[in-house]
């Protein structure tokens, strides 16, 4: 119970993908993807020969470094033991040659990688549009808050000049009765 009263709320304690056990975790390798503790990263991940090229960086700095994507052996949906080698604009889809020969002939195509790049500029350019509208959202809320606010005010303000202007109505209809009433008596 105290281990988890630890961990910060909707975090996942994560272990070094290689030892498994629960030291900090420090390092992360790009080319394995792997998070690395500080003895597997000196011990035993960097003694690995087909490793020893990878590039491990500290978790702090992840996000400085662009990861670089490899869209060679991508295997084609369509046609089995195929590569994709080519990006349909058109169809929106990776094609391999026989893809290419049959159906894409004369549709425009282009490297994998600008076909990768032009998603990736449209999905930041609605990430973009996604934050103006929602900044102008929350705008428009808070107005239409503020607006009810007022409103509620003029409301709870001319309810009180109805109520109090009710009181005097009685109140002189009152002194019209008791005069009435005196009147009369007399």
């Amino acid at each position: 119970m105290a281990h988890s009263q630890s961990i910060r709320k909707g975090q996942i304690p994560v272990n070094c993908g290689l030892c498994e056990t629960d030291r900090p975790i420090k390092w992360k390798c790009l080319d394995c993807d792997l998070l690395l503790c500080n003895h597997c990263k000196e011990k035993v991940h960097l003694r690995v020969k087909t490793a020893r090229d990878h590039r491990i960086v500290d978790l702090k700095e992840i996000g400085l470094y662009k990861e670089i994507l490899d869209f060679a052996n991508i295997p084609c949906l369509d046609h089995a033991g195929q590569y994709t080698c080519l990006y349909c604009k058109k169809c929106d889809t990776l094609v391999c040659p026989t893809c290419v020969s049959k159906v894409h002939k004369k549709h425009d195509l282009t490297e994998i990688q600008e076909g990768y790049n032009m998603k990736i500029d449209k999905l930041k350019k609605g990430q973009s549009k996604f934050q103006r509208e929602r900044k102008e959202i929350v705008s428009r809320k808070e107005q239409l808050n503020q607006l009810l606010s007022a409103e509620n005010s003029k409301y709870n303000q001319v309810k009180q000049d109805v109520l109090k202007h009710e009181k005097s109505v009685k109140a002189a209809v009152e002194i019209r009765r008791i005069r009435s009433e005196s009147k009369h008596c007399f």
